[in-house]
């Protein structure tokens, strides 16, 4: 469907659910993966060596080996993370995953760092992302209330509204020979209405590519289209420094 080019708006819908893993020893700091340079040196105090993540008590301290900490035996304290009882102590992003190389526990396998829904290939994320099976069903099942989203963290989640999309073009001026030289890019957002409360909230949202794209003269977009109406269900990631409370990140939709 091609659009002549114009201002429309979009808002975006996601989810997650709650964490769940063991002590792991980070898989950044595989041994086949210490290049940070932050880590490549032997500042402060030497961290303790222990027989495995969990595990207590300490079997000896780390040695200065080629700049860096090394354990003779076992696995470093500071390279060990507990994704349920201390995410603070874990890295939010890991390595790649796929199907025949899945993420420890208390990571989810997503698309990638710019669109973090769930997925069979991609990147680990701490946390458990996973989108519930009734919020990727078509009905009214499991909604997301509006008013919810101000104090929502990361979660999945599904809503119902009309999709619009906010269109950018090439600051250029054009001519009679090339009436449509500006280039132009938009992306989604959803307005969601609560008749009941009378409440209304537009939320950004994120698809895996670019949502529209065109020229000044007309664009089209995927996978929705601006003006109709949708159920959308994905993940939902809170921001603090913007108008909207946070990005929908789309995993997928259906007619309502």
């Amino acid at each position: 469907m091609t659009i002549p080019a114009r201002t429309l708006f979009i808002a975006p819908v996601i989810a997650i659910t709650s964490l769940a893993g063991a002590c792991v020893e980070h898989p950044d700091f595989l041994a086949s993966q210490k290049v940070r340079a932050w880590e490549n040196q032997c500042d402060g105090e030497a961290p303790l060596c222990l027989d495995a993540c969990g595990t207590s008590p300490a079997i000896g301290e780390a040695v200065c080996t080629d700049t860096a900490w090394t354990c003779r035996r076992g696995v470093r304290n500071d390279l060990c993370c507990d994704p349920v009882a201390r995410p603070d102590t874990c890295e939010t992003w890991t390595t790649s995953c796929s199907l025949s190389n899945p993420c420890p526990g208390g990571y989810t396998c997503v698309h990638s760092r710019t669109h973090p829904v769930p997925a069979d290939d991609g990147v680990c994320r701490l946390g458990d992302l996973t989108l519930p099976a009734a919020l990727t069903q078509c009905n009214s099942a499991g909604l997301t209330p509006p008013a919810l989203f101000a104090s929502l963290g990361v979660s999945p989640v599904k809503v119902i509204g009309v999709v619009n999309v906010e269109m950018t073009c090439e600051d250029r001026r054009c001519n009679a020979a090339d009436p449509c030289c500006q280039a132009c890019a938009g992306a989604f957002m959803i307005e969601i209405v609560d008749e009941t409360h009378a409440e209304r909230i537009t939320l950004p949202v994120r698809t895996e590519s670019l949502a529209c794209a065109g020229t000044n003269c007309g664009y089209s977009c995927s996978p929705l289209q601006p003006g109709r109406r949708y159920l959308i269900w994905g993940l939902f990631m809170p921001q603090t420094s913007a108008i909207a409370p946070g990005t929908l990140y789309y995993s997928g939709h259906c007619d309502p």
